[in-house]
Protein backbone atom coordinates (compact mmCIF):
# COMPACT_ATOMS: atom_id res chain seq x y z
CA UNK A 1 0.00 0.00 0.00
CA UNK A 2 1.19 3.60 -0.74
CA UNK A 3 0.03 6.73 1.42
CA UNK A 4 -0.27 10.05 0.45
CA UNK A 5 1.92 12.19 2.34
CA UNK A 6 0.75 15.87 1.19
CA UNK A 7 -1.73 17.27 -1.30
CA UNK A 8 -1.02 21.20 -1.97
CA UNK A 9 -2.80 23.46 -4.50
CA UNK A 10 -1.24 24.56 -7.74
CA UNK A 11 -1.39 28.29 -8.77
CA UNK A 12 -4.38 27.30 -11.09
CA UNK A 13 -7.23 27.47 -9.37
CA UNK A 14 -9.36 24.21 -8.67
CA UNK A 15 -6.07 21.91 -9.10
CA UNK A 16 -4.36 19.65 -6.84
CA UNK A 17 -0.94 17.98 -6.82
CA UNK A 18 -1.10 15.02 -5.04
CA UNK A 19 2.29 13.38 -3.16
CA UNK A 20 2.30 9.68 -2.73
CA UNK A 21 5.21 8.38 -0.90
CA UNK A 22 6.76 11.97 0.03
CA UNK A 23 7.04 11.77 -3.95
CA UNK A 24 4.68 14.10 -6.52
CA UNK A 25 2.44 11.17 -8.18
CA UNK A 26 -0.59 13.16 -9.86
CA UNK A 27 -2.54 16.03 -10.01
CA UNK A 28 -6.01 15.96 -10.05
CA UNK A 29 -9.35 18.61 -10.13
CA UNK A 30 -11.42 19.84 -7.03
CA UNK A 31 -14.40 17.03 -8.52
CA UNK A 32 -11.57 14.01 -8.03
CA UNK A 33 -10.14 14.70 -4.98
CA UNK A 34 -13.83 14.93 -3.52
CA UNK A 35 -15.24 12.18 -5.42
CA UNK A 36 -12.13 9.99 -4.25
CA UNK A 37 -11.87 11.52 -0.65
CA UNK A 38 -8.53 12.00 -0.78
CA UNK A 39 -6.74 13.56 2.00
CA UNK A 40 -3.10 13.24 3.52
CA UNK A 41 -2.88 9.78 5.26
CA UNK A 42 -4.94 8.05 3.31
CA UNK A 43 -3.58 4.69 1.56
CA UNK A 44 -3.90 3.72 -1.99
CA UNK A 45 -3.23 0.24 -3.77
CA UNK A 46 -1.58 1.12 -7.59
CA UNK A 47 -5.02 -0.39 -9.15
CA UNK A 48 -6.65 2.33 -6.99
CA UNK A 49 -3.98 5.16 -8.38
CA UNK A 50 -4.77 3.75 -11.71
CA UNK A 51 -8.51 4.49 -11.26
CA UNK A 52 -7.94 7.83 -9.90
CA UNK A 53 -5.70 9.07 -12.76
CA UNK A 54 -8.12 7.78 -15.56
CA UNK A 55 -10.96 9.52 -13.46
CA UNK A 56 -9.14 12.90 -13.91
CA UNK A 57 -8.11 12.07 -17.76
CA UNK A 58 -11.74 11.72 -18.05
CA UNK A 59 -13.09 14.94 -16.27
CA UNK A 60 -10.64 16.62 -18.02
CA UNK A 61 -11.71 15.54 -21.62
CA UNK A 62 -15.11 16.10 -19.94
CA UNK A 63 -14.17 19.77 -19.82
CA UNK A 64 -12.75 20.00 -22.99
CA UNK A 65 -15.63 18.67 -24.55
CA UNK A 66 -17.97 21.29 -22.66
CA UNK A 67 -15.86 23.91 -23.68
CA UNK A 68 -16.47 22.94 -27.52
CA UNK A 69 -20.30 22.87 -27.12
CA UNK A 70 -20.23 26.35 -25.30
CA UNK A 71 -19.83 28.02 -28.24
CA UNK A 72 -22.64 26.15 -30.49
CA UNK A 73 -24.57 22.90 -30.38
CA UNK A 74 -22.65 20.34 -31.54
CA UNK A 75 -23.43 16.79 -33.52
CA UNK A 76 -21.97 13.22 -31.70
CA UNK A 77 -20.01 13.23 -34.78
CA UNK A 78 -18.74 16.65 -33.94
CA UNK A 79 -17.69 15.99 -31.02
CA UNK A 80 -15.77 12.73 -31.64
CA UNK A 81 -13.73 14.56 -34.37
CA UNK A 82 -12.82 17.52 -31.98
CA UNK A 83 -11.59 14.87 -29.23
CA UNK A 84 -9.35 12.74 -31.97
CA UNK A 85 -7.82 16.52 -32.68
CA UNK A 86 -7.05 17.27 -28.78
CA UNK A 87 -5.23 13.57 -28.97
CA UNK A 88 -8.22 12.07 -26.85
CA UNK A 89 -7.82 8.87 -26.74
CA UNK A 90 -10.98 6.82 -27.70
CA UNK A 91 -11.86 4.63 -25.04
CA UNK A 92 -11.60 8.10 -22.75
CA UNK A 93 -13.98 9.57 -25.97
CA UNK A 94 -16.76 7.14 -25.66
CA UNK A 95 -16.69 7.35 -21.90
CA UNK A 96 -17.24 11.43 -22.27
CA UNK A 97 -19.66 11.21 -25.02
CA UNK A 98 -21.91 8.76 -23.09
CA UNK A 99 -21.56 10.79 -20.08
CA UNK A 100 -22.61 13.99 -21.82
CA UNK A 101 -25.89 12.03 -23.67
CA UNK A 102 -26.30 11.03 -20.44
CA UNK A 103 -26.27 14.78 -19.22
CA UNK A 104 -28.37 15.97 -22.09
CA UNK A 105 -25.41 18.12 -23.50
CA UNK A 106 -25.47 15.66 -26.35
CA UNK A 107 -28.50 14.60 -28.71
CA UNK A 108 -28.39 14.09 -32.15
CA UNK A 109 -32.63 14.57 -32.67
CA UNK A 110 -32.15 17.96 -30.89
CA UNK A 111 -29.21 19.17 -32.70
CA UNK A 112 -30.75 18.29 -35.87
CA UNK A 113 -34.25 20.58 -35.21
CA UNK A 114 -31.73 23.38 -34.05
CA UNK A 115 -29.52 23.24 -37.26
CA UNK A 116 -33.05 22.96 -39.43
CA UNK A 117 -34.41 25.97 -37.75
CA UNK A 118 -31.48 27.69 -38.06
CA UNK A 119 -30.93 27.06 -41.83
CA UNK A 120 -34.30 28.19 -42.59
CA UNK A 121 -33.62 31.41 -40.47
CA UNK A 122 -30.58 32.08 -42.42
CA UNK A 123 -32.32 31.56 -45.77
CA UNK A 124 -30.04 29.92 -47.85
CA UNK A 125 -30.51 26.22 -47.94
CA UNK A 126 -33.73 23.60 -49.70
CA UNK A 127 -34.05 20.83 -47.99
CA UNK A 128 -31.89 18.32 -50.10
CA UNK A 129 -28.85 20.73 -49.09
CA UNK A 130 -29.77 20.80 -45.17
CA UNK A 131 -29.60 16.52 -45.63
CA UNK A 132 -26.36 16.75 -47.36
CA UNK A 133 -24.82 19.19 -44.28
CA UNK A 134 -26.77 16.99 -41.56
CA UNK A 135 -25.32 13.82 -43.32
CA UNK A 136 -21.29 15.07 -42.98
CA UNK A 137 -22.18 15.60 -39.20
CA UNK A 138 -22.60 12.06 -38.75
CA UNK A 139 -26.79 12.06 -38.55
CA UNK A 140 -28.29 9.58 -40.29
CA UNK A 141 -31.02 9.77 -42.86
CA UNK A 142 -33.86 8.62 -41.16
CA UNK A 143 -33.05 11.22 -38.71
CA UNK A 144 -32.76 13.54 -40.42
CA UNK A 145 -36.16 12.77 -43.18
CA UNK A 146 -38.07 12.78 -39.78
CA UNK A 147 -37.20 16.47 -38.92
CA UNK A 148 -37.02 17.76 -42.73
CA UNK A 149 -40.91 16.47 -42.56
CA UNK A 150 -41.82 18.70 -40.50
CA UNK A 151 -40.80 21.34 -41.56
CA UNK A 152 -44.24 23.49 -42.89
CA UNK A 153 -43.25 23.28 -46.90
CA UNK A 154 -44.29 27.38 -46.43
CA UNK A 155 -41.21 28.01 -44.59
CA UNK A 156 -39.11 26.76 -47.53
CA UNK A 157 -41.15 28.53 -50.03
CA UNK A 158 -40.29 31.46 -48.20
CA UNK A 159 -36.19 30.54 -47.93
CA UNK A 160 -36.63 29.80 -51.59
CA UNK A 161 -38.40 32.92 -52.65
CA UNK A 162 -35.74 34.63 -50.57
CA UNK A 163 -33.17 33.16 -53.01
CA UNK A 164 -34.55 33.86 -56.14
CA UNK A 165 -36.03 37.48 -55.73
CA UNK A 166 -32.90 39.44 -56.50
CA UNK A 167 -32.94 37.70 -60.03
CA UNK A 168 -36.24 39.97 -60.94
CA UNK A 169 -34.32 42.46 -61.68
CA UNK A 170 -32.75 41.01 -64.56
CA UNK A 171 -36.18 41.18 -65.74
CA UNK A 172 -35.91 43.40 -68.96
CA UNK A 173 -32.69 41.83 -69.83
CA UNK A 174 -33.75 38.74 -70.13
CA UNK A 175 -36.96 37.42 -71.06
CA UNK A 176 -39.84 36.11 -68.47
CA UNK A 177 -38.83 32.52 -69.77
CA UNK A 178 -35.02 32.66 -69.06
CA UNK A 179 -35.18 34.59 -66.05
CA UNK A 180 -37.57 31.90 -64.74
CA UNK A 181 -35.09 28.78 -66.11
CA UNK A 182 -32.29 30.82 -64.18
CA UNK A 183 -34.24 30.60 -60.81
CA UNK A 184 -35.03 27.43 -61.52
CA UNK A 185 -31.33 26.69 -61.87
CA UNK A 186 -30.41 28.42 -58.49
CA UNK A 187 -32.44 26.59 -56.43
CA UNK A 188 -31.31 23.02 -57.41
CA UNK A 189 -28.13 24.45 -56.79
CA UNK A 190 -29.55 25.17 -53.17
CA UNK A 191 -30.91 22.08 -52.91
CA UNK A 192 -34.82 22.46 -53.39
CA UNK A 193 -36.87 19.42 -54.87
CA UNK A 194 -39.12 20.12 -57.62
CA UNK A 195 -41.79 19.71 -55.70
CA UNK A 196 -40.71 22.86 -53.87
CA UNK A 197 -39.85 24.97 -56.77
CA UNK A 198 -42.78 25.34 -58.64
CA UNK A 199 -44.61 26.54 -56.14
CA UNK A 200 -41.87 29.23 -55.43
CA UNK A 201 -41.19 30.08 -59.06
CA UNK A 202 -45.46 30.34 -59.53
CA UNK A 203 -44.93 32.68 -56.23
CA UNK A 204 -43.02 35.28 -58.39
CA UNK A 205 -44.54 37.98 -60.11
CA UNK A 206 -42.55 39.20 -62.98
CA UNK A 207 -45.63 41.23 -64.24
CA UNK A 208 -47.15 41.50 -67.63
CA UNK A 209 -44.89 44.61 -68.78
CA UNK A 210 -45.07 43.85 -72.48
CA UNK A 211 -42.34 46.72 -73.11
CA UNK A 212 -40.27 44.55 -70.73
CA UNK A 213 -40.99 41.51 -72.29
CA UNK A 214 -40.13 43.53 -75.90
CA UNK A 215 -36.98 45.04 -74.52
CA UNK A 216 -35.52 41.61 -73.08
CA UNK A 217 -36.32 39.75 -76.88
CA UNK A 218 -34.70 42.64 -78.42
CA UNK A 219 -31.99 42.60 -75.92
CA UNK A 220 -31.46 38.85 -76.72
CA UNK A 221 -31.86 39.39 -80.57
CA UNK A 222 -29.11 41.49 -80.72
CA UNK A 223 -26.43 38.84 -78.76
CA UNK A 224 -27.43 36.30 -81.24
CA UNK A 225 -26.68 39.13 -84.17
CA UNK A 226 -23.19 39.94 -82.50
CA UNK A 227 -23.20 35.86 -82.29
CA UNK A 228 -23.25 35.53 -85.59
CA UNK A 229 -21.33 38.34 -86.78
CA UNK A 230 -18.49 36.71 -84.88
CA UNK A 231 -18.64 33.72 -85.85
CA UNK A 232 -18.87 35.05 -90.09
CA UNK A 233 -16.08 38.10 -89.44
CA UNK A 234 -13.70 35.33 -88.09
Amino acid sequence: MKQITKITAQRRSGRFNVFVDDEYAFAVSTNVLGEFMLAKGKELTEAQIMVIKQAEQNAKAQEQALSYLSYQPRSIKEIRQYMAKQEVDAETTEVVVKRLIELGYLDDDNFAKLFINNALTVGTDGPRQIMNKLRQKGLTGDQIALHLDEVDPADFIATGLKIVQPMTRQFGRLSQRELLQKMRQKLMQHGFTSELIQPILDAIDLGDDEELQNDALLTQGIKAYKKIQEIFWV
